[in-house]
């Protein structure tokens, strides 16, 4: 009877399968809308036997695997292994592999392979269960020397005989056979949603490709008729290598960009300009990349003009002039383009190549800033800041530029908060934009984040992440930064101590003239810590801090000149210490009065 009932659901199943009906014919292709329709629907075993159908009837053997290969995901995502077995297992190409991909960390053992369980003799504490672990047990007989003798069951060991000491038997899973995966059903089902997904996105490609394929044979039939948008056309796709092959270096794309730029296309004269200006496709020359941009700035080209005006403000590739760069930026901005606003409003603040005028400046800069340019929302809000004074409308710009993802404007608006100007004081928030703008290799912003770690200000104190960020901005040649970790590395405070590396630290730092490495640089010449003791070196180094006004300079110097009995400079020193607030220098002079 049970036989009976295994072969007519057999049948009921193969039949659902997909076995040839007469009343149903097998599909012989399926479009991309009907392959997400089967993804979307829950697995089952229709549309299992319509991808097989689709597969067989293909002669691409490629795609033939990867309809196969849907269709078995899809039978055993419901259910059907049996039919699996029989009908599509051996027509794939790598059916092990298939299988593999199937299976998911096994849930009985978490995917160890073996079942971790309690020692039921020991209840999981490992020790001998007669002796208690001692090793020893006191019975009839026992050895009257030593008044004891081997547990019989541990064999004097104390460890528990059925864990070894354990707690836990370590057992070979018997649902995954200790390979730690087990084929899951619904691992399946998301190989049968991907498969189809798969075919659906390559269908749509090939198609793509092809419309490509159509559009430049149409525009090679246009470009080389004469068209000259076509042949512009043309060479950005050879640039892009939409719907050819794409070879940047191919001259076929340059001699059309050239042969439209010739014929007065401005877009093709803006391509070309760049072509030459980064040498893409053609060799490097910025005199060549000028000569466009001037042929393009002078049919009236905004983008052409700004760059024209940016060429003579460096003096890249001409003669560096201001004027000349203040009137191409004019006509630039006349047109809207709020680079050359930008610009143009930054030449009447400095007075550079223009009369110097704040208020036109500020105009311009605004047109550009209203038209969300973020560099010059920064540069508004600079303005309001250290001009204006208006640290209300500072923030508000701030803030658009530092949305924007402006560095420059991250950094200033984490100061405003910091400092409570045009906002309440706010850590939280000052660090927050710090980050941000240090992330973004902000050199003084990395410096203001690392002093944030370095105390604990809106952020958990760790000296750690301090020294990380010192780091980058002393890399970017920020004197303090390399100072204070130089100390960091003098006294081992969230990095490991290294004199030699501090005293690298100092020399660089000193050499930009910053007063305090220039004093800890005299103390380790001073005292022969990571170099040779120099006790000129010393006092040269103590002597350029001291005079930049640094107190405990001035207080150690002082002391170096009474040394070698100079008296009245010392008294000098000691008096411009004292000034500053200086305690030890405050009590030299009052010992010097009483003397």
């Amino acid at each position: 009877m049970r036989t009976i009932l295994t072969i007519v659901c057999t049948i009921f199943a193969a039949c659902a399968f997909g076995a040839e009906k007469k009343s149903a014919p097998k599909k012989t292709s399926l479009t991309e809308t009907e392959l997400r329709a089967i993804a979307k629907a829950t697995p089952n075993a229709k549309d299992a036997g319509t991808l097989y159908s689709v597969g067989m009837a293909t002669n691409n053997v490629e795609r033939r695997q990867e309809y196969l290969q849907a269709s078995a995901a899809c039978l055993l995502a419901c259910g059907k292994n049996e039919i699996y077995s029989k009908r599509i297992k051996g027509k794939l190409a790598n059916a092990a592999a298939f299988e593999e991909k199937l299976k998911d960390k096994c849930k009985r053992c978490s995917g160890v392979g073996k079942k971790d369980s309690r020692c039921y003799v020991c209840s999981g504490k490992g020790q001998c269960s007669s002796c208690k672990g001692s090793g020893k047990t006191v019975s009839m007989g026992f050895d009257r020397a030593n008044g004891w003798k081997a547990c019989h069951k541990c064999k004097g060991s104390g460890r528990c005989q059925k864990c070894g000491g354990g707690g836990s038997t370590k057992e070979k899973c018997s649902t995954c056979r200790g390979t730690g995966k087990t084929f899951q059903q619904s691992v399946a089902e998301r190989v049968f949603r991907d498969s189809c997904n798969g075919i659906a996105n390559r269908m749509v490609a090939e198609a793509k490709a092809k419309a490509e394929a159509e559009e430049r044979d149409r525009k090679i039939k246009a470009a080389e008729q004469g068209n000259v948008d076509a042949q512009l056309e043309l060479a950005l796709c050879y640039e892009s290598g939409k719907g050819v092959r794409k070879d940047v270096g191919e001259a076929e794309e340059r001699d059309r960009k050239i042969k439209a730029a010739e014929q007065g296309n401005v877009d093709a004269q803006l391509e070309l300009a760049l072509c030459y200006e980064s040498g893409k496709g053609v060799r490097k020359d910025v005199g060549e990349a000028l000569k466009w941009w001037r042929k393009a700035a002078e049919q009236g080209n905004a983008e052409a003009q700004c760059a024209l005006g940016l060429a003579y403000h460096s003096g890249n590739g001409v003669a560096q002039d201001q004027a000349e760069a203040v009137k191409w930026y004019r006509k630039a901005a006349d047109q809207g383009s709020f680079v050359a606003q930008c610009e143009l409003g930054m030449h009447y603040i400095a007075g550079d190549g223009v009369p110097k005028n704040m208020d036109e400046g500020m105009r311009f800069i605004r047109m550009a800033a209203e038209q969300n340019y973020r560099k010059a929302q920064s540069v508004l809000g600079l303005l309001y800041a250290e001009v204006v004074g208006d640290y209300t409308n500072a923030v508000k710009w701030y803030r658009k530029a530092a949305d924007q993802g402006w560095a420059q404007a991250q950094y200033e608006l984490g100061l405003c908060y910091g400092k409570g100007k045009g906002v309440g004081v706010d850590m939280h928030e000052a660090a927050k934009w710090y980050r941000k703008a240090a992330i973004q290799g902000l050199a003084k912003a990395q410096e203001a984040i690392a002093g944030c770690y370095f105390v604990g200000y809106g952020v958990n104190e760790n000296h750690y992440e301090a020294v990380k960020w010192y780091h980058k901005a002393a890399e970017q040649g920020l004197a303090l930064s390399q100072y204070i970790l130089g100390v960091c590395y003098k006294d081992g405070d969230g990095v490991q101590a290294d004199i030699y590396k501090a005293v690298q630290l100092f020399h660089r730092s000193a050499g930009q003239g910053f007063a305090e490495a220039q004093y800890e640089l005299s103390r380790c010449y001073l005292l022969g810590l990571g170099v040779e003791r120099d006790d000129e070196i010393a006092v040269s180094l103590c002597k350029k801090a001291a005079e930049q006004g640094y107190a405990q300079a001035q207080y150690v110097f002082a002391t170096m000149c009474s040394a070698k009995g100079y008296m009245s400079e010392a008294h000098e020193w000691y008096r411009k210490a004292a000034i500053q607030g200086h305690k030890d220098a405050i009590e030299a002079l009052r010992k010097n009065r009483s003397n």
